[in-house]
Order: structure tokens, then sequence, then C-alpha cells
């Protein structure tokens, strides 16, 4: 199974770091200890999808907003943190 670090549900992006071997298990684990985090989108009011595609259409419209949403999101919610690795 693969773990995807981001938790952006629309994500494609695949390289090292950021989609890691992972188990059922220890993919449960780290997503409930990310959803706490400041920033993670999992603790997103929108929900993780819901964000996704508003940045996504931001996007589409001006890439120039998708910058600013993003500001704006870290004013609310914080920076994201990453989890520890090993």
């Amino acid at each position: 199974m693969l773990g995807h670090r981001c938790d952006n549900p629309l994500c494609q992006w695949v390289a090292p770091g950021h989609v890691v071997v992972s188990s059922a298990q220890e993919n449960r684990r780290e997503w409930a200890q990310r959803k706490e985090l400041a920033g993670s989108p999992l603790g997103d009011p929108r929900g993780a999808r819901r964000r996704a595609r508003a940045l996504r259409d931001m996007a589409r419209r001006d890439p120039r907003e998708v910058a600013a949403e993003l500001d704006r999101l870290r004013r609310l919610y914080g920076e994201q943190m990453q989890l520890p690795l090993g």
C-alpha cells in the first residue's frame, strides 16, 4: 500500500517522500495524527475534498488566486506540519 503525505484527494503528484510505502494500519494511524495538526486539510471544515476542489477551481480561473487562498487558510488554521518520517 502507498501512503500519500499531503491529504489532498485530488493530488496527482508521485515523488519520493510525498508517496511512501505504508500499511493500512500505519496509514490510518498517520491520518488520525495529521487530522489534529494545525493547517491540515483534514481539519478544514469544508473537508479535504471540497478544499482541494476549491483550490483546483481557483487555479483554473487565475493561478494567483491560489496563493491568496492558501495565505488565508494559513492565517485560519496555521501551517500544515509534516509528520516525522520513520
